[in-house]
């Protein structure tokens, strides 16, 4: 019939303050838990149990009062420093030292030189797609969307049909859209209000 079940032991259940709406790694052994309102993070760690080592699991809340929506991407810079994600209160780049008591509340918002067309383009899930030195920011319910340069952190609005999903195939940037593939210029040194 289908069915599939998976069993865990209730020693490996973890009850969180709000539904979780994405799961990220943020270092080779840690996965930051989001939900829309706060971020936990897992900690591997070894105890004995009966004279016998075993792998278990900390639950860390953080003290950032921030999560992301349900649906919403969550990426890492391509140096694998920055966590990006979009919050409630903007486009945020976290290092991984961000989840650390001591430095939890250095946060840098990219969004922030465009808040006020940020906020009110912020609604629901924010899909994030890395490509270059650039940040496509879009969602799935609207025709208007973001590029963010990282090499100077300018921000450039932009609005095509309603765009299915941004990628990257071959090394080249496409873009689905009304169910059909679409090749941007990508070229950095000419503009071309088209694609």
């Amino acid at each position: 019939n289908n069915d599939f079940e998976w069993y865990f032991s209730e020693e490996y259940v973890e009850n969180f303050d709000y539904e979780v709406t994405a799961l990220h790694p943020i270092s080779t052994t840690e996965v930051a838990v989001f939900t829309e309102n706060s971020i936990y993070y897992v900690v591997p760690t070894t105890i004995t149990v009966n004279d016998v080592e075993r792998v278990a699991y900390q639950y860390y809340k953080s003290r950032i009062p921030l999560g992301c929506n349900k649906g919403s991407d969550i990426v890492t810079s391509y140096d694998g420093k920055y966590t990006i994600f979009s919050t409630k209160r903007g486009l945020v780049a976290m290092s991984y030292q961000d989840f650390v008591n001591s430095t939890e509340q250095a946060l840098t918002f990219l969004s922030d030189n465009i808040s006020q067309a940020y906020f009110d383009w912020n609604k629901g899930a924010v899909k994030l797609t890395l490509y270059k030195y650039w940040l496509i920011v879009y969602r799935l319910d609207t025709d208007k969307l973001f590029v963010y340069d990282m090499r100077n952190s300018s921000w450039w609005p932009m609005q095509y049909g309603i765009i299915q999903q941004v990628t990257e195939i071959k090394q080249q940037l496409v873009v689905l859209s009304r169910d059909l593939l679409y090749v941007p210029d990508t070229g950095d040194d000419n503009y071309k209000d088209d694609f």
